[in-house]
């Protein structure tokens, strides 16, 4: 489990279904580390911390979502 992106990306689904999204964050940034060229776990993460108010660090990550996948409708 510790190194496996898909789980960590499924745990920070039910965190932010919790409405943790500290927990979230936490699971989302652990799956980018794990396989940082995926963009939808890098989606995720921009979420969250647009959830949470961390703007300037939503548009960045969107944005490198964006270089990974240019027509990831969502993150424009």
């Amino acid at each position: 489990f510790p190194n496996d992106a898909q789980l960590h990306a499924e745990r920070g689904l039910l965190y932010r279904s919790l409405n943790d999204i500290d927990h979230a964050m936490e699971h989302y940034a652990r799956s980018v580390d794990l396989k940082p060229g995926d963009p939808e776990l890098r989606f995720n993460l921009g979420e969250a911390q647009q959830k949470k108010g961390s703007l300037d660090a939503a548009i960045a990550t969107y944005k490198r979502v964006l270089e990974l996948d240019p027509q990831h409708t969502a993150a424009k």
